[in-house]
């Protein structure tokens, strides 16, 4: 195989000689020194990469424990916060339950009371009808007040008939609800 340049003429082929005719040293020293250096150049280069690369992986090591760390006080924070919110919680649910018990207790003693009034109004009646006493030694205030509503109804009855008569009872009846609603009212004002 012959060797050719550019413009397609033959190369002389053989030992490559100097200006001065003399044998060539291929590849010579400076250019030797050229490709050490280069060489040195790479692995210095290979060297420097692979210590960024190390100083890298450490700041990322370093960067990731504290973002676990600062997990781990942001959950301990939050474990704090809850338990004191539940802590409030307990509290208030206790106060409630007291609140509860005190309205109850109330309430107990209250109802104790009126019934021992209606208790003592009820055995008075017994013994009076027992006794065979009439209306005029012993009367009931609640059955008094009852028996004048009944006779008034049945006045107001007798003097109108008709829509005046209808008008009349169902006012009867909104006072009588107003009576119980207020009553309620105020058990439930003195319970709170």
């Amino acid at each position: 195989m012959t060797d050719r340049n550019r413009s397609g003429a033959v190369l002389p082929s053989g030992i490559p000689v100097d200006a001065t005719g003399g044998p060539t040293v291929d590849p010579t020293r400076n250019v030797l020194d050229l490709v050490f250096a280069s060489n040195a150049r790479q692995d210095d280069l290979r060297e420097l990469t692979n210590s960024l690369y190390e100083e890298k992986i450490s700041r990322l090591e370093v960067v990731s424990t504290l973002r676990a760390e600062h997990a781990r006080e942001i959950r301990e924070i939050e474990t704090k916060r809850l338990d004191s919110i539940r802590q409030v919680d307990v509290l208030q649910a206790g106060t409630t339950a007291q609140q509860l018990l005190t309205a109850v207790q109330t309430l107990a003693t209250q109802t104790a009371v009126r019934d021992e009034g209606t208790n003592k109004r009820i055995a008075a009646l017994e013994q009076s009808l027992a006794k065979g006493e009439g209306k005029a030694a012993l009367a009931d205030p609640a059955l008094d007040k009852l028996l004048l509503r009944v006779e008034d109804l049945i006045k107001a009855d007798n003097r109108t008939t008709g829509k005046d008569a209808g008008i009349s009872w169902v006012g009867a009846l909104v006072v009588g609800g107003f009576t119980v609603v207020s009553t309620l009212l105020a058990v439930w004002a003195v319970m709170k």
